[in-house]
Protein backbone atom coordinates (compact mmCIF):
# COMPACT_ATOMS: atom_id res chain seq x y z
CA UNK A 1 0.00 0.00 0.00
CA UNK A 2 1.48 3.54 -1.09
CA UNK A 3 -0.70 6.67 0.66
CA UNK A 4 -2.29 8.55 -1.83
CA UNK A 5 0.62 11.91 -2.36
CA UNK A 6 3.46 9.68 -1.61
CA UNK A 7 6.38 10.13 -4.03
CA UNK A 8 7.89 7.16 -5.55
CA UNK A 9 10.69 6.66 -7.22
CA UNK A 10 12.64 3.57 -9.29
CA UNK A 11 16.22 3.21 -8.57
CA UNK A 12 17.52 3.16 -12.10
CA UNK A 13 21.00 2.95 -10.97
CA UNK A 14 20.38 -0.25 -8.84
CA UNK A 15 18.79 -1.75 -11.43
CA UNK A 16 21.17 -1.21 -14.09
CA UNK A 17 23.77 -2.58 -12.13
CA UNK A 18 21.97 -5.42 -10.40
CA UNK A 19 24.13 -8.54 -10.58
CA UNK A 20 20.76 -10.81 -10.47
CA UNK A 21 19.67 -9.42 -13.97
CA UNK A 22 23.05 -8.29 -15.50
CA UNK A 23 26.15 -10.81 -15.13
CA UNK A 24 29.07 -8.66 -15.51
CA UNK A 25 27.31 -5.51 -15.21
CA UNK A 26 30.39 -3.56 -15.07
CA UNK A 27 31.50 -4.31 -18.56
CA UNK A 28 30.19 -3.15 -21.53
CA UNK A 29 28.75 -5.16 -24.03
CA UNK A 30 26.28 -4.05 -26.09
CA UNK A 31 25.07 -7.43 -27.35
CA UNK A 32 22.78 -8.05 -23.94
CA UNK A 33 20.34 -5.74 -25.38
CA UNK A 34 20.53 -7.61 -29.20
CA UNK A 35 16.94 -8.35 -31.26
CA UNK A 36 17.99 -11.92 -29.51
CA UNK A 37 18.95 -11.47 -26.00
CA UNK A 38 15.65 -8.94 -26.18
CA UNK A 39 12.87 -11.23 -25.11
CA UNK A 40 15.06 -12.85 -22.43
CA UNK A 41 15.58 -9.60 -20.43
CA UNK A 42 12.39 -8.65 -18.17
CA UNK A 43 11.18 -4.94 -19.65
CA UNK A 44 11.36 -3.56 -16.14
CA UNK A 45 15.02 -3.92 -15.72
CA UNK A 46 16.25 -2.07 -18.24
CA UNK A 47 14.75 1.76 -18.20
CA UNK A 48 16.87 4.30 -19.93
CA UNK A 49 13.87 6.23 -20.05
CA UNK A 50 11.00 5.20 -17.80
CA UNK A 51 8.27 2.90 -18.69
CA UNK A 52 4.70 3.40 -19.05
CA UNK A 53 2.32 6.27 -20.25
CA UNK A 54 4.51 8.65 -18.61
CA UNK A 55 7.99 7.72 -19.45
CA UNK A 56 10.26 10.32 -20.83
CA UNK A 57 9.36 12.90 -22.92
CA UNK A 58 11.93 13.29 -24.56
CA UNK A 59 12.89 9.53 -25.48
CA UNK A 60 11.92 10.04 -29.03
CA UNK A 61 14.08 12.72 -29.10
CA UNK A 62 17.42 11.65 -27.97
CA UNK A 63 17.09 8.54 -29.80
CA UNK A 64 16.53 10.43 -33.33
CA UNK A 65 19.51 12.83 -31.99
CA UNK A 66 21.71 9.46 -31.51
CA UNK A 67 20.46 8.10 -34.62
CA UNK A 68 21.35 11.79 -36.46
CA UNK A 69 24.52 11.85 -34.80
CA UNK A 70 25.72 8.11 -35.73
CA UNK A 71 24.79 8.52 -39.56
CA UNK A 72 26.46 11.75 -39.79
CA UNK A 73 29.39 9.94 -38.24
CA UNK A 74 29.35 7.06 -40.71
CA UNK A 75 29.16 9.68 -43.73
CA UNK A 76 31.98 11.93 -42.65
CA UNK A 77 34.46 8.96 -41.14
CA UNK A 78 35.35 5.67 -42.76
CA UNK A 79 35.81 2.70 -40.35
CA UNK A 80 38.62 -0.63 -40.27
CA UNK A 81 38.46 -3.19 -38.23
CA UNK A 82 41.54 -3.42 -36.02
CA UNK A 83 44.04 -6.42 -35.41
CA UNK A 84 42.53 -7.48 -32.18
CA UNK A 85 38.45 -7.46 -33.30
Amino acid sequence: YIPKGSTVMIPSYALHHDPQNWPEHEEFQPERLSKENKGSIDPYVYLPFGNGPRNCLGMRFALMNMKLALTKIMQNFSFQPCQET
